[in-house]
């Protein structure tokens, strides 16, 4: 732990964190703490990647109007898109051992950080409502064949039912009790968790193929997709969803140092992203738009584009079928929800006020936020759920992440100073008082042109229709517009008014820390370039 400084020095010193300004998670990963292998990688990213709601981007797909085949393009082009760039910054996790929330700080100053993680801290708010949403109604499939038919009646639209609000109700309460009772306590779970996803996957995959040929599922599919009605060209269609595919992953391609950190080198971080992360982000969602379509094929043309989230589907199977499909999708939903939404969230509320936001009143913070979305109406629609909400928020996602690559990889030439990033005051990242002020400034400039575009779709309802206008294409490809946007613009902003920051070398650097400070610290600043 590096240990404060008296309060007479220098301000040029690095005045370094005390012991309970922070949280210990934030510390540099020591370099014999970092064993993850590009298996490691691979087996993650099979994971992470084979859940719900990769399922169910590829149905709502099909309810924005792509056909299949249109949204095996997208998701090719958006994943080739995303990679490159988490990869590259992934790097500075794997090579410093450091998480976002301080790795942050070295691109927007120790007082402009805490923002940057709250901005990511409000997308995960956003999603655990989504998944709150989406486990009450995998869990009223649970229990519908024994409630009366009144309770389990089709809600409104936009709303939900009785039986729906109750299992929301009920799956809530599950995600409290668990950060009440300690995360540590769902070790197994979590740890089986992945194989029954896995299990779920294979078993839906041949229930799609077992009631129908392949030609008759795509023939369903374009019946799906000719309902929802885009009258966007092909193209159009397909660059969309090739942002939604972007977006979708967008807050992990900022966050990725938390989990690069854990890499024994560059090597592990590299193949084991580029191998896994598109294989798994391209067959998941494909396998849902076809579920959607073996579904419509079963059961009829009562199978519409509004079963884009997949539980409608579990209602059409036999009782006890339904039932536990429900069930394995609601523990997949949860076992996601808790960890990549709430815990990373929780953290990241936490990491910016530790004194007086605990660990559990960031979780809190993120589940009652996600609550007060009103989840049922937000995402009642595949236009409102990667219109109204993936493609909004990749906005900001994609405007940080460009300044961040630039930021690393030019400015910085991939050199940090780790014992400023701990620092609560002075340092090489202290900028102007704390705050980078190009880097906001690119920040901004990338934004702006999205928000007439923003304005515009959602006073048509998030419609996936009018893309090819203006302001509303520049919308719709919001994630690659605001990261070259910001990249460019930081770019140039740093070589016509000069860095804000001398880039110091490697012996530089190791002069600036502080003698008291950890030797894991010091090590890591002679850590294989990157």
């Amino acid at each position: 732990m590096v240990r404060s400084r008296a309060p007479d020095d220098d301000d040029d010193e690095v005045a370094t964190r005390s012991d309970n300004s922070t949280l210990e998670s934030l510390d540099p990963i020591p370099p014999s703490g970092r064993t993850w292998t590009a298996w490691t990688y691979t087996a993650m990213w099979a994971g992470i990647s084979v859940q719900p709601s990769s399922f169910i981007f590829g149905a709502a797909l099909l309810g924005l109007g792509l056909s299949v085949a249109e949204a095996a393009v997208a998701l090719v082009l958006g994943n080739i898109l995303l990679v490159i760039p988490l990869v590259l910054n992934a790097f500075p996790g794997a090579k410093y051992g450091i998480p976002f929330p301080v790795l942050v700080r070295s691109v927007f100053g120790l007082r402009g950080a805490p923002v940057a993680v709250l901005l990511r801290g409000i997308v995960g708010v956003g999603w655990c409502g989504f998944n709150l949403w989406l486990g009450g109604l995998a869990f009223a499939e649970v229990v519908r064949p024994v409630v009366s038919s009144a309770a389990s009646e089709s809600p409104p639209p936009g709303g939900i039912s009785p039986l729906q609000g109750g299992c929301m109700a009920v799956f809530t309460l599950i995600h409290l009790a668990a950060i009440w009772a300690g995360v540590g306590r769902l070790q197994p779970l979590l740890r089986v968790s992945p194989a029954i996803q896995s299990a779920g996957a294979l078993a839906l995959t041949i229930w799609i193929f077992s009631v129908a040929t392949f030609d008759e599922l795509i023939a369903a599919t374009e019946e799906l997709r000719h309902e929802a009605k885009n009258e966007n060209s092909r193209v159009v269609r397909v660059l969309v969803g090739a942002t939604a595919a972007c977006s979708g992953w967008s807050t992990l391609a900022l966050n990725i140092a938390d989990l690069s950190r854990f890499a024994a080198s560059q090597d592990a971080v590299i193949w084991g992203q580029l191998f896994m992360f598109p294989i798994a982000n391209i067959g998941c969602p494909l396998v849902g738009a076809l579920a959607l379509g073996a579904t419509r094929h079963c059961y009829g043309t009562g199978v519409t584009t509004t079963s884009w989230n997949l539980t409608a589907m579990f209602q059409y199977w036999p009782p006890a079928v339904g039932s536990i499909a429900g069930l394995v999708f609601a523990l997949s939903v949860f076992t996601t929800n808790l960890v990549a939404n709430v815990l990373s969230a929780g953290n990241d509320f936490a990491s910016i006020t530790p004194k007086f936001v605990g660990f559990r009143g960031g979780c809190l913070i993120s589940i009652f936020g996600g609550l007060a979305l009103n989840p049922w109406s937000t995402f009642a629609s595949a236009s409102g759920f990667v219109n109204g909400f993936m493609v909004c928020y990749s906005i900001v996602t994609g405007a940080i992440l460009g300044v961040m690559l630039v930021d690393y990889t030019v400015v910085k030439k991939r050199i940090l100073c780790v014992q400023s990033l701990y620092a609560t005051a002075g340092g090489d990242y202290a900028y102007n008082h704390g705050f980078n002020v190009y880097a906001w400034v690119a920040v901004i400039m990338a934004v702006v042109p999205c928000l007439p575009g923003l304005i515009a779709v959602s006073k048509n309802g998030f419609s996936a229709n009018g893309a090819d206008a203006g302001w509303v294409l520049v919308y719709d490809l919001a994630w690659p517009t605001t990261v070259a946007i910001s990249a460019a613009v930081y770019a140039a902003l740093n070589l016509l008014f000069s860095l804000q920051q001398s880039v110091a070398t490697e012996p530089e650097l190791s002069k600036k820390l502080l003698p008291e400070g950890p030797a894991s610290v010091n090590n890591r600043l002679h850590g294989a370039d990157l």
